[in-house]
């Protein structure tokens, strides 16, 4: 596995508290992604990427996907690839 870069602005006792990711979480998260945007729920976000993690995903997208500093459509893609690859 990878390691996942922990940016400045997350906690890492937030991180680490994951949420079991289900197919009905997901579809729940993509949702309140497309509706309200990326940061609209941080916690789920980081949960479904330390899922993805788990799941020996793409570590160039978890990283997008949690750095604040890359525009919000750039790290909403990188949500979707993820989401597309998360089994």
């Amino acid at each position: 596995m990878v390691p996942i870069t922990i940016h400045r602005f997350y906690f890492i006792q937030e991180f680490f508290n994951v949420r079991p990711m289900t197919t009905a979480t997901l579809e729940n998260l993509s949702w309140t992604v497309a509706d309200r945007g990326i940061d609209a729920d941080a916690p789920a976000v980081r949960s479904f990427a330390r899922a993805a993690q788990a799941q020996n995903l793409s570590p160039v997208l978890i990283s997008v996907l949690l750095d604040i500093d890359t525009p919000e459509p750039v790290r909403e893609r990188a949500f979707g690839r993820l989401a597309a690859r998360f089994v």
